[in-house]
């Protein structure tokens, strides 16, 4: 489960420089599966979940992870833009109204 907004970090940093840096900063709402787990069952899994998902044992990629499910909710995209999910929806206007054709 989240931590509450007030006890996460909130960075105005944006968004982590790497896929390994955003499950490190995030590894509190990371959910790590071990064991192993089929290629054709990470779709079933991962849409069971509304937190990021990380499967560490794919059967058939020996040595390969995989991950999804980044930024599925308004908390997690707040969350991975370093801003109050209260914040998300003024960032991201603000944000797609600059990129507007004229």
């Amino acid at each position: 489960m989240d931590a509450p907004v007030k006890d996460r970090k909130i960075s105005n940093q944006g968004l982590d420089a790497s896929l390994r840096g955003y499950l490190e900063t995030n590894a509190d709402i990371v959910t790590r599966i071990a064991k192993p787990v089929s290629i054709d069952n990470v779709g079933a899994l991962s849409a069971q979940s509304d937190q990021p998902i990380l499967f560490e044992n794919i059967i058939e990629k020996p040595g390969y992870r995989l991950c999804d499910i980044l930024v599925k909710n308004r908390r997690s995209q707040a969350r991975a833009l370093g801003v109050e999910p209260s914040e998300f929806l003024k960032l991201w206007r603000s944000g797609c109204a600059s990129r507007r054709a004229v």
